[in-house]
């Protein structure tokens, strides 16, 4: 078949090749090259939906170590308060140390976000008081004055800014379970857009070519009907001089 065609492409007596075929590759082809950009494209925002996750997670840690190191501050503070012994103070000495860098890697997180550096901003005061006020009750405990460190406005005191504390890391994270979930949705929105595209450029490119291949069946049997009248003709045209020699 493949070698019919060829013969009747030289030979000049074949019929005009349909514009659908040449339209359908380029139909295809286009397809295909949009359904591969946009799929890197989505897949890229995908990626970066999913970095957001990542970056939401982060942040929830780094606010729970602040929390972490204030209530290890406490328990240090409360167990040298109730013993007199220094080693109680370990937690809270280790807590001294972890809890500036804990508040700066959280606010340097959360750097593009206008409404958590507020929040921030907002915390570090109160934490400050908190340190301040759990600093001079263990240096009364060691100047001898313990009723003034146990004193219980120090300790109401202690325990409003405490509970301001929880309010406003509460805020934080209320805050970044939201982004989380919205950032899920986005991944998830992201994932099955790309899914759809896929599917729909595969049943496209399939749908065109099976259009494609329909055109070029109709087209050789046309090339076939054509042939088949020009042996025709030729058959006649013979027989026709034939009969005019004889007739001669």
């Amino acid at each position: 078949m493949h070698r019919f065609v060829k013969d009747m492409i030289a030979s000049g007596e074949t019929a005009a090749l349909p514009r659908s075929i040449p339209a359908l590759v380029i139909g295809c082809f286009s397809l295909l090259c949009f359904a591969g950009l946009t799929a890197l494209i989505v897949a890229q925002r995908a990626d970066d939906a999913s970095g957001w996750v990542a970056h939401t997670i982060e942040v929830r840690e780094a606010t729970r170590d602040v929390m972490d190191s204030l209530q290890d501050a406490e328990t240090g503070q409360r167990g040298y308060l109730l013993t007199g012994n220094t080693s109680f103070l370990e937690p809270y000495e280790a807590a001294e140390i972890a809890l500036p860098l804990a508040l700066t890697k959280l606010r340097t997180l959360t750097s593009d976000n206008a409404e958590q550096q507020r929040n921030i901003d907002q915390l570090s005061p109160v934490i400050s008081d908190r340190q301040n006020l759990l600093r001079e009750s263990i240096g009364l405990l060691r100047q001898g004055r313990r009723a003034e460190a146990i004193d219980d406005g120090r300790l109401n005191v202690g325990k409003t800014l405490m509970d301001d504390i929880r309010l406003k890391i509460k805020s934080i994270d209320a805050l970044e379970q939201k982004l989380l979930a919205d950032r899920r949705i986005e991944t998830e929105r992201l994932r099955n857009w790309l899914l759809g595209i896929l599917v729909f450029s595969f049943l496209a490119a399939v749908t065109l070519a099976f259009a494609g291949a329909r055109a070029v069946r109709i087209y050789i049997e046309t090339l076939t009907s054509s042939k088949s009248a020009l042996v025709t003709e030729t058959n006649l045209r013979h027989e026709t001089e034939a009969t005019l020699r004889q007739s001669q």
